[in-house]
């Protein structure tokens, strides 16, 4: 055999049956995970372990005014302009990444600027994803405007009925004073001119 020259081919054959069927059960995780969190009846956000958005639910693209593209892979602080970068929720999300400490009922007001102030309770969630050996944290966010909206309006009234109760024994007690004097004018008899 001359310099330079091919003597034989190596050619070495891999069966990856096994590895084909890992990835289709890795497919059948993540499509039955995208159901369950459509499934949730409120916003979700789905973070990673580098604290950024790998999905939502279609209600929080509905609620908030969002599309996947202004959505996924952002971190949390940067969606809708910086308008959910609040340092108490970057650090409650960030123990929940690194040390799997959950929250629930952290209350967040944020002004929207496209659909106005928003009252919320967030909850965190650590699940594990053994398939593809990581973690992510779900974030369920609770829109509570309307709720704190009736609880506000609830006091409102409340105040407004006890000043009707006082309003309404002074004047009870101002027709008592009036029909004792009547009666008492009533009894006496009349002098004469």
């Amino acid at each position: 055999v001359a310099e330079g020259e091919i003597s034989g081919v190596v050619l070495m054959l891999t069966n990856i049956d096994a590895f084909k069927r890992e990835l289709e059960k890795y497919k059948d995780v993540e499509s039955d995970t995208k159901r369950i969190i459509e499934a949730i009846p409120l916003p979700v956000l789905v973070i990673d372990t580098d604290k950024k958005v790998k999905k939502a639910n279609k209600i929080f693209y509905e609620n908030f005014s969002m599309s996947p593209l202004e959505t996924e892979d952002r971190l949390i602080s940067e969606l809708s302009d910086g308008q959910w970068n609040n340092p108490t929720l970057i650090k409650l999300i960030n123990k929940t990444v690194n040390e799997n400490i959950e929250f629930d009922k952290f209350e967040l007001v944020v002004n929207f600027p496209k659909i106005g102030p928003i009252n919320f309770l967030l909850h965190s969630r650590v699940t594990h994803l053994p398939l593809a050996g990581t973690s992510v944290v779900l974030l369920i966010i609770e829109d509570v405007t309307d709720k704190k909206q009736f609880e506000k309006e609830k006091l409102v009234l409340q105040e407004k009925e006890k000043l009707l109760l006082v309003d309404s024994k002074k004047a009870n007690e101002s027709k008592d004073d009036l029909l004792a004097t009547l009666s008492n004018e009533l009894r006496t008899p009349l002098t004469s001119i």
